[in-house]
């Protein structure tokens, strides 16, 4: 997590090198961006 001006900035440099999924929250969104993290979308729940 990053401030989004430093975010993109570093997407952009790395961009070339791999490939991700790139999400952004707002800062009281703490308890979604942690969801997002552990629990992407399409992962199996055990």
């Amino acid at each position: 997590m990053a401030n989004p001006e430093i975010h993109n900035l570093w997407s952009s440099l790395v961009s070339p090198f791999m490939e991700c999924e790139v999400e952004h929250f707002a800062p009281d969104q703490i308890e979604e961006a942690r969801n997002w993290l552990m629990w992407p979308e399409g992962a199996a729940d055990v």
